[in-house]
């Protein structure tokens, strides 16, 4: 199952059941499928922790990666547990599962890197350090999610010791922008999308942008038209 870590000031942290992650697109675009299948596949062949960057701006795939990556851990028998909070502690709580488990930091720059530390205390991300080693009981796949990585600790970047891949999400390319809008554009307005490939050239458009511009084409309006009314910039 896929569990969230949470805390309570009677009884300290516990797991509670995440809802079911569902994967509601038709289909998958790029290298997700085959990413995934490399670190599930490697996994099982390393004597320690296995952990994974995913970094890049939003919209454009880490999201969508990191819940195929829950899925499928969950049916190879592997549990998940979301972290979505920092708590003081976390870390020694999960330095006592002892069980193989992947263990997901989403938004790990935004969720760690914007916590000022207390006085005495670790800095968040310096806290998480010895759980990336390896030091404690236990082998688990880390994987976090990351939109700017000026915030990551140099402790985690470019540390292949502690954190073995580091998949980078790029905008779609003009080809992948094309493909896109001719499996989500009804035949009728194909014509439109050689104006949106001219666009993604000059202005970089993440896959949240393309849907938005495929929903107003599909409603009739050319490309110009939907172009001005759209939050794009």
């Amino acid at each position: 199952q896929i569990y969230s870590i949470r805390c309570s000031q009677m009884t300290g942290f516990y797991l509670e059941k995440h809802a079911d992650i569902e994967i509601n697109e038709d289909k998958i675009y790029g290298v997700h499928t085959e990413k995934v299948n490399k670190v599930l596949n490697a996994f099982p062949n390393f004597n320690k922790n296995l952990g994974v960057i995913l970094s890049g701006a939003k919209g454009i795939g880490k999201s969508l990666f990191s819940k195929i990556l829950a899925v499928e851990a969950v049916k190879k028998g592997l549990p998940v547990i979301i972290v979505d909070t920092y708590i003081p502690g976390l870390a020694n709580f999960i330095e006592e599962i002892e069980q193989e488990v992947m263990v997901m930091f989403d938004e790990f720059d935004k969720t760690f890197g914007g916590v000022n530390k207390s006085d005495g205390m670790a800095d968040p991300q310096t806290e998480l350090l010895t759980l990336f080693d390896g030091l404690a009981q236990g082998k688990k796949l880390y994987v976090i999610t990351c939109n700017n990585l000026n915030t990551l600790s140099d402790y985690l970047v470019n540390r292949p010791g502690r954190f073995h891949y580091h998949f980078r999400f790029n905008y779609p390319t003009a080809e992948e922008v094309r493909e896109y809008l001719l499996d989500k554009l009804a035949p009728e307005y194909h014509s439109e999308i050689h104006k949106v490939v001219a666009f993604s050239k000059k202005i970089k458009l993440n896959y949240d942008c393309l849907s938005a511009i495929a929903l107003e084409l599909n409603d009739g309006e050319t490309f110009e038209d939907a172009i001005m009314d759209l939050n794009i910039v």
